[in-house]
């Protein structure tokens, strides 16, 4: 095993549920289950890490919430080289077109930025179109910029063509709905959104998935958290992404583990990592993404303070 150091998600959660988030993280330390690979966290300090995105360089993009910046990792040098200051809370991130995409809780916008950290815009036109932007995808072939609201339990949908319009918000009514949004993810060979939720307490229909929509907003299919054999059963998804083989890739932080669901069939096939404070070991992870020419995985470890790398985990038979 090849162990590195990048080094907790000031992801908001309604306030009754803050003591429920602290003893998830606690719990979550005596779970020990699933596949280990070779692991890595900044040995440069980070705070609060929330989300990932990789930038086309290959360097990984992660928001920092207490530090209220954006860090940019060199994973090849393992070294932060550049941070990119926010004024606020950051949340969910993208990067798309040569640009940086910050979810900001304090403005409750999604605003753009350059590669330098120079602030060039705000989607929408104007701050406070979006409650709680707690995760952004983007497909740039298509133009279209994907932000998870999840006080407004809605995905809206903005066209980067059109100078960050407002397109669209989903699910409509009728449609299968959002109860506790956390993340999102976009696969667009099969023109999907999917977005981990939480569910709701003590309900016994509406328990955590993964839903997917189509990019209108129709409602597609579900990836269950119940209806899983034991070693895939999820309660606490967080964030999420497809690798090249259309295989979804699902933080669950109440485990402390990557579950790994083919999307055709919707049954888990693999798990990555395990719970604990060691190098390599999660707890309380938020995000993954995957290097597609590496097949690194990148994991962000929250209460820990770092990012996890888990070498050639991203493809699986």
């Amino acid at each position: 095993m090849v162990i590195r150091n990048i080094n907790q998600a000031g992801l908001r959660l309604p306030r009754a549920e803050v003591s429920w988030v602290r003893a998830l993280a606690i719990a979550s330390a005596v779970l020990v289950v699933g596949l280990m690979g070779v692991s890595a966290a900044t040995a440069e300090s980070l705070g609060l890490p929330v989300r990932l995105a990789l930038m086309s360089s290959g360097h990984v993009l992660v928001t920092d919430h207490s530090g209220s910046e954006v860090v940019v990792w060199n994973p090849k040098k393992n070294k932060v080289v550049r941070r990119i200051d926010i004024l606020g809370r950051p949340t969910g991130i993208a990067w798309g077109w040569g640009k940086v995409f910050v979810g900001n809780e304090t403005t409750q916008s999604v605003e753009v930025y350059s590669r330098k950290g120079k602030l060039l815009s705000v989607l929408g036109g104007a701050p406070g179109l979006v409650a709680y932007p707690n995760d952004i995808a983007v497909d740039s072939d298509a133009g279209l910029v994907f932000v998870v609201d999840t006080e407004a339990k809605q995905v809206q949908v903005y066209s980067y063509d059109s100078g960050g319009t407002l397109l669209r918000t989903f699910p409509a009514p009728g449609v299968e709905p959002l109860h506790r949004p956390a993340s999102l993810t976009v696969d667009s060979v099969r023109r999907v959104v999917l977005v981990s939720d939480f569910g709701e307490f003590g309900s016994f229909s509406a328990r955590a998935r993964v839903n997917i929509y189509d990019y209108d907003g129709n409602y597609v299919g579900q990836i269950s958290g119940r209806h899983q054999g034991s070693e895939y059963r999820f309660s606490a998804p967080q964030g999420l992404t497809v690798n090249g083989q259309g295989q979804v890739y699902l933080v669950d932080s109440m485990r402390g583990q990557v579950l790994v669901f083919d999307q055709t069939t919707l049954k888990g096939v693999a798990t990555i990592g395990e719970a604990g404070r060691e190098q390599g070991n999660l707890l309380f992870p938020l995000d993954v993404e995957i290097n597609s020419t590496t097949s690194d995985v990148y994991v962000t470890n929250h209460r820990l303070g770092r990012v996890e790398v888990f070498t050639g985990k991203g493809l699986w038979p």
